[in-house]
C-alpha cells in the first residue's frame, strides 16, 4: 500500500492557537492552501480516500475530490485527539494538567475525551484495516497533526525525541509505502514543496 497523507490546511484554530473543536473551519489562507495541494495530488489516482470528518478537513480533502468519481469514506478514527473539556482552550493549560496528573502525561484522559494513547491506538487500527483492505493500491489520507505525529511513533517507535520531527505543517504531504510484511519506507515527510513559504502555516 501507498499511503499519501495530508494534515489538514490552516483553521481557525490554528491562528488562535488553541485547541479547535470538530466544527473549526479553515481560513481564507487555509482554503488557497488547500487549492494548492489539490493541484499537486491531480494526477495522482487513488483507489481509496479516508478523511477526518471534522469540518477542517472536510473542506481542506473538497478541491482534492471534487474532479473524481471515487467516494470518499469519513473514518472517525482518522480524526484529531479528542481533547473533551479542552476544546477551545491553549494547548498549555491541557499539557500542565495532564502532566499534574499522572506521571505519563500521555496516559491522561479529559472529560469527555480521550488519552494520547486512546488516539495512537484508533489511528494504528485504522492504518491495519487500510493495509488489509488496500494491499497494494493507493490510498489518502486526510487528517490531523497529532493523528499523524502518534501514527509514526506507533510505526517507528516511541522516541518523544522524534516529535518534533514528525510535526506536520498545515497541507504538508506525507507518502508512506508499506510492503507486505514490515516497516512502511518514508518517501515524503512533511513536504511542502506545492506552497510559496508565505503560505507555511501550523
Amino acid at each position: 500500500m501507498r499511503l499519501t497523507i495530508i494534515r489538514h490546511a490552516q483553521s481557525e484554530g490554528n491562528v488562535a492557537e488553541n485547541l479547535g473543536f470538530p466544527h473549526t473551519p479553515l481560513t481564507a489562507q487555509g482554503h488557497e492552501q488547500a487549492r494548492l495541494v489539490a493541484l499537486r495530488l491531480q494526477g495522482e489516482e487513488f483507489d481509496a480516500i479516508i478523511i477526518s470528518p471534522y469540518t477542517r478537513t472536510r473542506e481542506t480533502a473538497a478541491p482534492v475530490i471534487a474532479s473524481r468519481t471515487i467516494e470518499p469514506v469519513f473514518d472517525v478514527r482518522a480524526q484529531e485527539h479528542n481533547f473533551g473539556e479542552f476544546h477551545g482552550t491553549p494547548y498549555g493549560g491541557y499539557r500542565e494538567t495532564a502532566v499534574s496528573k499522572h506521571e505519563d502525561w500521555r496516559e491522561f484522559r479529559p472529560l469527555d475525551g480521550e488519552s494520547v494513547y486512546d488516539l495512537r491506538l484508533r489511528i494504528l487500527a485504522l492504518i491495519d484495516d487500510l493495509r488489509s483492505q488496500h494491499n497494494g493500491k493507493n490510498v489518502l489520507l486526510v487528517t490531523h497533526g497529532g493523528a499523524i505525529v502518534n501514527l509514526l511513533l506507533g510505526l517507528y517507535g516511541d522516541d518523544v525525541t522524534m516529535v518534533q520531527s514528525y510535526r506536520q505543517w498545515n497541507t504538508a504531504v506525507s507518502i508512506l509505502e508499506f510492503p507486505a510484511n514490515g516497516l512502511p519506507k518514508i518517501v515524503f515527510l512533511n513536504d511542502l514543496s506545492h506552497l510559496p513559504a508565505h503560505l507555511h502555516s501550523r
